[in-house]
């Protein structure tokens, strides 16, 4: 039994020093996003190129895990981590992959686990389920114990079937897939994040008459079929719908169809690089009506392709803290936190940060904290995990249990306002009548 996870370097691992270029919301639609941007903000490895010096290679095809250690001077505690750093998820991925990078530092500068410095071996799931679960098997063969991400729906349901199989405990970096003894996620349930924040925030407004363009894929169903079930609860009536296939350039028709209807309000049921083409045919048809934009494009990248589409009405989304940190009023939970992991991150990749680099951030913290009980193996760092709570993160507070392998205390719902350079808070709402995890009571 090994004491934490130690590993024979058999896998193939990748430097973890990224660039985020953009992110989008973890679930099965991120191909929008970007298809060519797997890479663009990444630094070259090559002394030649200026970029930062190539990664030690140990043997043919693997490369041996970044140097994170700080004061920390112990023996290392190896942990895995798969993320999409190419393909069409890539912008997602290399955020998080930022995110988690970024959080082992501080973790290492402040004395690391118990004095152990964390090391992470980092796999490229390439955005494709198969070669995450062959990473994933590659991690669970050469002795790792805990393993973070992957993202994608898919790729997490996919791999959980070998690392359950193995007693490896595997941190999802997506709301969607189910919970297990050795399964965590981190996130709103999906109904909240999708759909009810959404609806509160709609209904506040008195934009009762909603009209959902949705992609005709599986997270454009997901905003769909969550609208539909929370409108009733707040008032709203959804007037049309209609859909796209995902990277469409024309919606006009669909559009057109959405206007005969008269809404009050449209939700663009989608996300990443479908915003901007919804938006646009907005435009183009004079359809100058509030925008509701799924979460999943809640990203600078995508706000840069969708900034001169902007309707004068407004273009909303459910919210995060580190987008508006300095936004919010002093007394909000985690503002200051946010803060510095902004500038941190800024300061480190050159960019600022996205959400999904949040989700990730937070959920190495909680690992490390769950690390500090000196876990043997995956079962044991599951049970260390179901014991964090009333841990502060940059995006909430988390308090897991064996009923709950998230702990995402969903206390500060809101909402932002899309800028022409920014994201601006626009509310915070009360998170009454908002499905979720809850903060327990005392």
């Amino acid at each position: 039994m090994r004491r934490s996870i130690t590993m024979k370097r058999g896998v193939g691992v990748l430097l973890a020093t990224l660039l985020i270029s953009a992110t989008a919301c973890g679930s099965d639609d991120n191909a929008a996003d970007s298809t060519t941007a797997a890479t663009a903000g990444t630094p070259e490895t090559t002394a030649e190129s200026g970029g930062a010096d190539p990664p030690d290679t140990t043997e043919a095809g693997t490369t041996s895990p970044p140097s994170t250690s700080g004061p920390a001077t112990g023996e290392p505690i190896e942990i895995a981590g798969i993320f999409n750093l190419t393909g069409p998820a890539a912008a997602t991925g290399v955020t998080e992959a930022n995110g988690v990078q970024l959080a082992i530092e501080q973790i290492n500068a402040a004395g690391g686990v118990d004095g152990r410095p964390i090391e992470l071996a980092v796999g490229d799931a390439e955005s494709n389920p198969d070669t995450a679960v062959k990473l994933t098997r590659d991690f669970v063969r050469d002795g790792y114990q805990a393993i973070v991400g992957p993202t994608l729906a898919s790729q997490c349901q996919a791999a959980r079937e070998i690392s359950e199989a193995a007693g490896v405990t595997l941190y999802c970096l997506s709301p969607i897939p189910p919970q297990s003894d050795l399964v965590f996620n981190i996130e709103y349930s999906p109904i909240s994040i999708l759909s009810a924040i959404p609806a509160k925030f709609m209904a506040e407004q008195g934009w009762t008459r909603v009209a959902c363009l949705h992609a005709a894929d599986v997270s454009g169903q997901a905003y769909l079929s969550t609208l539909e079930a929370m409108a009733p609860a707040f008032g709203l009536e959804i007037v049309a719908v209609e859909s796209f296939q995902p990277g469409d350039v024309d919606v006009a028709a669909q559009l057109t169809n959405i206007r005969a209807a008269d809404p009050d309000v449209v939700m663009s049921c989608a996300s990443g690089g479908d915003h901007p083409t919804v938006l646009r045919g907005m435009q183009q048809l004079g359809m100058d009506l509030p925008v509701v934009l799924g979460f999943g494009g809640l990203s600078y990248e995508v706000l840069d392709l969708a900034a001169d589409f902007l309707p004068e009405s407004g273009a909303f989304s459910a919210g995060s803290t580190v987008l508006v940190a300095d936004q919010l009023p002093e007394d909000f939970p985690g503002r200051d936190g946010a803060i510095v992991f902004r500038d941190e991150y800024e300061a480190k990749f050159g960019v600022l940060p996205s959400h999904n680099a949040g989700i990730a951030f937070d959920a190495m913290l909680v690992l490390g904290e769950a690390l500090k009980s000196s876990p043997e193996d995956g079962a044991a760092i599951a049970d260390a995990l179901e014991q964090v709570c009333d841990f502060q993160g940059v995006l909430t507070t988390y308090c897991l249990s064996p009923e709950d392998h998230s702990g995402f205390q969903l206390v500060t719902p809101m909402i932002v306002r899309w800028a022409e350079d920014r994201f601006d808070l626009e509310s915070i709402l009360d998170p009454e009548g908002i499905p979720g995890r809850t903060p327990p009571e005392d």
